[in-house]
């Protein structure tokens, strides 16, 4: 057996508990996102423009009848789940964007929320937006033979990723491994505009909404028969549980079966995308909490799915209500 450790920004912490190994292979660097609404003039397409305070790349893009405004970089010391938003960020991006789009007149009010991850970068002592964004596979033959980590990367070369991955874990066998077929093998979900047709006229005749056959397409694509198979057997579950985004609760049953969906954060911003509407998911919170009693989970597991998924919300919303300077407990900021 071959042993991946692609654990992301945790690499390090995951090495050095398994082999109390102290060398660094990461460096985390910080990005923060703003989810805009509301905006006059924004573009209806991506857009990146380069920043006049530091000639980093950002961008504008609409997304999910809102926008998406980011992000940043800024490297943090681990360790990484301390991680959060700082107010000078929320700054950064409003004053580059009113700068570089001043007919956007963007202000703290249109940010609907924010949300910020780690990207982990190879360890290197340049400055965070200099560090390469390449991956880098490697072996640990001074503790395993059969032990790979992943380092770096990004999610738009995941399958490059992969592969090279999984060329480095067949050179640990005597015999090779079939040639990668990603490259044309169409991904879970993918659809061409006949299968989506059928799709959309199937959940016609089951009784959904424009809003609701549009969301189930964007989300799920051609998985999405899975979710009309359900409506079909138990028609009640075409209720819509989020009127913002028309999902239904055949969703909530979908991905507890389907995607292990393993509480309310899983649910709502992991997998349904009713999180990542206007009202980050609080105002469906009521409607899901339903179907999952429905379901048959326990009011512990539910409980605590809501304390925790409001802990979520208050950390997307925190540097946004009253603009009160607020900095990240345990984030240690180093350029």
């Amino acid at each position: 057996a071959v042993v991946v450790n692609a654990t992301g920004a945790w690499a390090d912490e995951l090495l050095a508990d398994a082999t109390g190994s102290n060398q660094r292979l990461l460096r985390a660097s910080k990005g923060t996102i703003l989810v805009v609404d509301g905006l006059v003039n924004a573009p209806n397409r991506p857009v990146f423009f380069e920043t006049v305070s530091d000639r980093r790349p950002v961008l504008i893009s609409p997304w999910n009848g809102m926008h998406l405004v980011g992000t940043t970089d800024i490297v943090v010391e681990i360790p990484v789940d301390s991680v959060c938003a700082e107010h000078s960020e929320v700054d950064y991006l409003l004053d580059e964007i009113n700068r570089s789009f001043p007919r956007l007149a963007l202000r703290h009010e249109n940010i609907r929320y924010l949300y910020t991850g780690v990207r982990p970068l190879p360890f290197s002592t340049g400055t965070s937006a200099k560090v390469s964004r390449h991956h880098i596979v490697k072996t640990h033959p001074e503790f395993s033979d059969r032990l790979i980590t992943v380092i770096g990367g990004k999610l738009a070369t995941y399958r490059r990723i992969a592969e090279d991955v999984l060329k480095a874990a067949g050179g640990k066998f005597d015999r090779p491994l079939a040639r990668s077929q990603t490259a044309t093998r169409p991904l879970p979900g993918a659809l061409d505009l006949p299968e989506q047709k059928r799709l959309e006229d199937r959940a016609i005749t089951l009784g959904l909404s424009d809003q609701s056959i549009t969301h189930l397409v964007k989300v799920y694509g051609a998985r999405g028969a899975g979710i009309l198979d359900l409506i079909d057997t138990a028609p009640k579950l075409a209720e819509v549980v989020d009127d913002e985004s028309g999902a239904t609760a055949a969703e909530i049953h979908f991905v507890i079966q389907k995607e292990w969906a393993r509480d309310l954060a899983d649910i709502l911003v992991r997998r349904t995308m009713i999180g990542r509407n206007r009202f980050a998911g609080a105002n469906a919170i009521a409607a899901v909490v339903r179907v999952l009693n429905d379901i048959g989970w326990s009011a512990e597991m539910i409980d605590k799915g809501i304390t925790d998924f409001d802990s979520f919300l208050s950390k997307s919303k925190s540097l946004i209500a009253s603009g009160k300077k607020r900095e990240c407990d345990g984030a240690v900021r180093t350029s």
